[in-house]
């Protein structure tokens, strides 16, 4: 029992420097700081938060909104989701164009890396950056396709848009900036 005990110990964060050097003791140390940081109700992260940046798409409006309702702060978290959910689908969208040129593309390229490591694509991914960047994360095409389109009508269908109507253009849809929840 002494050994587990001292093994157990040494994995914790305060003692990591102290810990031997092996990947069992690297993921023990992760995975306690790893959860630490975690985000479990982004609601309750928002409501927390007494000035709160919000912007709309479609005008770039925007604002700091200070004085909200739990209710308008569930429905922007909602709209956050529904905002990056479009920016991917528009990702997915350009890289479906791309590849699609390309006979039998859903057998050739199943994944985001066969499709970053093409020859034949790689001229096209140099010119646009942003689904460069996208590609970067590993995914199979045909899943992230349905499963994108399916979170996207769900959501979308979720929103309670009466309360994010874009003061400025009244057309567009004011949701957190994108980047609240890394800057935390």
């Amino acid at each position: 029992m002494r050994h587990g005990t001292c093994f157990h110990r040494r994995l914790s964060t305060h003692h990591a420097g102290a810990a031997p050097h092996s990947a069992v003791a690297e993921l023990g140390v992760v995975r306690r700081c790893y959860a630490q940081s975690m985000i479990w109700c982004p609601e309750s992260t928002v409501r927390q938060v007494e000035r709160l940046s919000v912007r709309c798409d479609r005008c770039d409006y925007r604002v700091e909104l200070s004085h909200r309702s739990d209710a308008l702060d569930a429905a922007l978290v909602s709209a956050g989701y529904v905002h990056q959910l479009r920016v991917e689908w528009a990702h997915l969208q350009r890289l479906q164009t791309l590849v699609s040129a390309v006979p039998d593309w859903r057998e050739r390229f199943v994944s985001s890396g066969f499709v970053r490591r093409a020859p034949e694509f790689q001229e096209a991914l140099q010119a646009d950056p942003a689904l460069h960047e996208f590609l970067r994360s590993s995914f199979r095409l045909v899943p992230r396709f349905q499963f994108v389109e399916s979170a996207l009508r769900e959501h979308e269908s979720e929103l309670q848009i009466s309360l994010l109507h874009c003061p400025s253009c009244m057309d567009g849809f004011i949701h957190i900036e994108p980047t609240f929840f890394t800057r935390l």
